[in-house]
């Protein structure tokens, strides 16, 4: 029960980290533009 909890923990944190950072990237793209 505790690893599937923190299996979840992760992936959720690496889920908004990727979300975090390819709006960051789409941000800057339309900045540049």
């Amino acid at each position: 029960m505790n690893r599937i909890f923190i299996l979840s923990i992760k992936i959720l944190l690496i889920f908004i980290l990727v979300s975090f950072y390819s709006h960051k990237a789409y941000a800057d793209e339309t900045d540049l533009i």
